[in-house]
């Protein structure tokens, strides 16, 4: 859903620029696009906690499988 609302000039701002480079803190309201870039790290940081924790290869596996 959030991928919906990021709009296409949104995108044409974005490149290469971080929060810190467009003079945004933490009092300013995050853009779509931050919030979509936030939401796909947290996920991201799941899957691999959940699959580097696993020793067993074939476990490791199987959890790769469930994600995708």
């Amino acid at each position: 859903e959030l991928l919906k609302c990021v709009l296409p000039h949104e995108c044409l701002t974005m490149r290469g620029n971080s929060k810190k480079q467009r003079g945004l803190n933490s009092m300013n309201i995050s853009s779509t696009v931050d919030k979509t870039i936030e939401q796909f790290n947290a996920v991201v940081n799941r899957v691999m906690a959940t699959i580097l924790t696993e020793p067993n290869e074939l476990t490791r596996v199987r959890l790769i499988e469930k994600w995708i």
